[in-house]
């Protein structure tokens, strides 16, 4: 019996060795996640539908949704060249020289304004620039183009959106029917 079981593990164990080389390795997908996450707090003032504190988060792969102050929520992805000038953006920006720039007036959430809160992730870190901590230069290519990624997902989120298609068929309308004379 003992024999067998030692043929029967070296059998068992040459299986599992020619398994494992005949399997091709597969290689894991890329995992999305974030590269911008932007919001806008503070501040009691009159908000739409569409403006009301909103926040943006853009993914690596260039899609990004879009939250309002009230819950109203829009999807979408960006153009592949606006993904890439932003990448390229974040990639360039030194944000200890950001930082460098303190912001040194009174907050506008103190009255009833509201502040951004910028988000970039780089490399596994989290670069925060709060623009009631740092004065941000809006001319600054990374804030000009994040500003414009959020002007046009909060357009995009005040479009009224079409609306879904039902698998259902629409009943049709009855025929007008003529009196006979």
């Amino acid at each position: 019996m003992r024999p067998l079981m030692i043929f029967g593990m070296g059998f068992c164990g040459g299986l599992v060795a020619l398994s494992v080389l005949a399997c091709p390795l597969r290689s894991k997908p890329t995992p999305v996640s974030l590269l911008l996450d932007m919001t806008y707090e503070g501040g009691m003032r009159l908000c739409t539908q569409s403006d009301c504190l909103p926040r943006l988060q853009l993914k690596t792969d260039g899609t990004y949704e879009a939250t309002s102050g009230t819950g109203t929520r829009s999807a979408g992805k960006i153009s592949q060249r606006d993904l890439t000038q932003f990448k390229q953006a974040i990639a360039q920006t030194n944000f200890t020289d950001v930082r460098s720039h303190p912001f040194t007036d009174t907050c506008p959430i103190a009255y009833d304004g509201t502040k951004t809160i910028y988000r970039f992730y780089v490399s596994a870190q989290i670069q925060q620039i709060d623009s009631c901590v740092v004065k941000v230069d809006p001319k600054h290519p990374l804030f000009r183009q994040a500003d414009r990624l959020m002007e046009d997902a909060m357009l995009n989120l005040s479009q009224p959106q079409p609306p879904k298609r039902s698998n259902v068929p629409s009943p049709r309308p009855f025929a007008t029917v003529q009196p006979l004379v």
